[in-house]
């Protein structure tokens, strides 16, 4: 997706730098499990601190959560999506299963 200038990968978003922050564990019976908002939230606060530090257009993929009881994020996991909305950092996330 995100390919080179002048590569055989072109890409639709070229010059574009990928984080990859992985959100799963594996669990001891060997199954990944998607982790908290806690550390979910920790992850995108690292994508604010990598967009202060390099600038630019940011896009988030979340593919994985964990549900709340009212429906409601954590005070954390909240402030950070708040701050994405205000840079204009979009978000996609997963939804079903």
């Amino acid at each position: 997706m995100l390919g080179q200038p002048g590569t055989s990968v072109v890409g639709i978003a070229p010059r574009t730098r990928a984080i990859s922050i992985p959100i799963f564990r594996e669990t001891p019976d060997g199954r990944l499990q998607s982790s908290n908002q806690v550390e979910l939230a920790r992850a995108i606060e690292y994508v604010l601190l990598d967009q202060e530090k390099h600038g630019g257009h940011y896009l988030i993929n979340i593919s994985g959560g964990e549900r709340s009881h009212d429906g409601e994020p954590l005070p954390l996991l909240k402030k950070a999506l708040q701050k994405c909305h205000e840079r204009g950092i979009l978000i996609v996330a997963a939804a079903g299963n």
